[in-house]
């Protein structure tokens, strides 16, 4: 529930953010959804993150939600994680090897998380503080 809890107040404090760099809200709610898909290819469930292509990874590194996809799945399957027959059918694998999280920290992931929140916070203050007076009619 922790996870699940940073990563709604990270979609939250995201949307003030957008909200406060659009000039109306009518491209704040184009821009929000458009960039969140985005995110959900780069997550590492739509896309493995063995086939995201080299020259898009840097992506997966700046999302949010991989980071918290990654901790919920490390913490539901650390204990216990299954064996089941990949695409191939020729090697057996785990989940948590197929989806590339088998070694991962999920509370690093979880820090980064939070990383993600307070940074995201950040900029929508700045964003509040000198791009939204802008659109102010006087």
């Amino acid at each position: 529930w922790l996870v699940y809890y940073a990563t709604l107040a990270c979609g939250i404090v995201l949307a003030y953010c957008v909200a406060a760099l659009s000039p109306n809200m009518d491209i704040a709610n184009a821009a929000l959804p458009s960039y969140v898909v985005t995110l959900l290819f780069f997550a590492g469930f739509l896309l493995r993150w063995d086939d995201i292509p080299v020259w898009w990874k840097w992506y997966g590194y700046i999302d949010f939600l991989r980071y918290s996809w990654g901790s919920l799945m490390v913490n539901q399957f650390s204990a216990n994680d299954p064996v089941f027959i990949d695409d191939g059918g020729t090697s057996p694998t785990t989940i948590l090897e197929y989806y590339s999280l088998a070694g991962v920290n999920k509370w690093g992931w979880f820090g980064i998380e939070l990383a993600f929140f307070f940074a995201f916070l950040f900029f929508s203050y700045l964003a509040l503080m000198f791009v939204s007076p802008r659109y102010i009619k006087r």
